[in-house]
């Protein structure tokens, strides 16, 4: 950009961990246009907006890769949800509820599925929060019309291929029991999973498919290897939280230490930073649409924690331990969406987090899962 150019806004951190190339950059600036990113490092041009952030690291939003917002209408049921589908005004809620809940825990894009994706669409958009609303696809349905699938699979039934231009799809294949192989997803850009054995994983990979890993489905007693696993065979996957809103308020920061401890079960010892990726660039790559790193051309999506409080101060010099280990719904002080503050200080700017849960409950009949908690 030209010298004399002014940008939209400059958020200046001490500390600017951009998950990209550019590595950590100290003491920098982050110039915006447009809702993207058009300039990281040590010069601050001149902008129409500044935020200052002097304790602060700034960070990537965090990406939920595979979530389904639409089950904490169906309450704690542990029986069969196939066709469970809540009223629009359930779904509406409880994605409003879901996607600001997640704001708050630095979350600023989420891969959300329903039967009716434009519900979500709505919700998102009053929330502030970037939303890639899929239309949900069970066992035996017609594939519709429509931008970005998830179609679920079960045994014995064998997802239908979509002819060309029908939308973006994405498997998900935690229903199945059997081995999974490249010939059997079809036109999907990407498979998801708590149960991925590594040589599908890697296979999938190679054939360029995504892949997406939901950790807490696996506290159900199937795991083969997580994050730290498929990266010890040179695979990257992205974090969903997927089932995880029928048990509690979806929270990607705790898919990722559930990750961490049932790999470290495994033997890997904790290392951060590739779980950092999968909630980050690693998703962006799978998920597309310039999301996932601070640097020029991607969006502005960004979180910021002030690293004076005192659990975020150690361990000392290693923020992404920081980050995985003690951050949590609260911690991100600053959130912004496409360059726009959605969270100031800890709250978001024009919703009341309280009054949505109340409205819930309303249309519910019975307070959501967790959200006393």
């Amino acid at each position: 950009m030209r010298s004399d150019e002014r940008v939209d806004l400059v958020v200046r951190a001490p500390r600017i961990l951009t998950m990209s190339e550019l590595g950590m950059v100290e003491d920098g600036c982050v110039a915006v246009s447009g809702g993207s990113i058009v300039q990281v490092g040590g010069d601050c041009p001149r902008s129409e907006e500044r935020l200052e952030l002097p304790h602060h690291l700034l960070m990537p939003g965090l990406i939920d890769a595979h979530a389904y917002t639409y089950l904490l209408a169906a309450g704690r049921s542990s029986g069969d949800l196939q066709g469970f589908r809540p009223s629009s005004d359930a779904l509406y809620w409880s994605a409003l509820f879901a996607y600001t809940t997640m704001l708050l825990s630095g979350v600023t894009t989420v891969r959300d599925s329903a039967h009716d994706p434009s519900v979500l669409e709505r919700a998102a958009q009053r929330s502030g929060i970037r939303v890639i609303a899929s239309r949900l696809v069970e066992p035996g349905e017609a594939v519709p019309q429509w931008p970005e699938l998830t179609l679920l699979t079960s045994e014995g039934w064998t997802p239908p291929k979509p002819a060309p231009g029908e939308g973006r799809i994405v498997l998900d294949v935690s229903g199945l029991e059997s081995p999974l192989g490249p010939e059997d997803v079809g036109r999907a850009s990407a498979v998801a999973g708590a149960s991925i054995p590594l040589g599908t994983a890697k296979a999938l990979v190679e054939a360029g498919v995504g892949l997406v890993i939901t950790p807490s489905q696996a506290l159900r007693g199937r795991w083969a290897g997580g994050i730290l696993r498929l990266r010890s065979i040179g695979v990257e996957a992205a974090l969903g939280t997927g089932i995880r809103s029928l048990y509690a308020i979806p929270s990607l920061l705790d898919e990722a230490r559930i990750a961490l401890h049932l790999d470290a079960m495994g033997g890997f010892n904790p290392d951060p930073s590739p779980l950092l990726e999968s909630m980050t660039s690693s998703a962006g790559s799978i998920l597309g649409g310039g999301i996932g790193r601070i640097a020029p051309g991607f969006r502005a999506d960004m979180v910021a924690l002030d690293l004076r409080k005192p659990h975020l101060r150690f361990p000392s010099g290693d923020p992404r331990s920081v980050i995985l280990f003690s951050a949590g719904r609260g911690d991100f002080d600053y959130v912004l969406v496409n360059g726009e503050v959605v969270v100031e200080e800890g709250r978001h700017k024009w919703l009341y987090l309280e009054g949505i849960t109340r409205k819930l409950e309303s249309v519910l009949g019975s307070p959501p899962p967790g959200a006393r908690a």
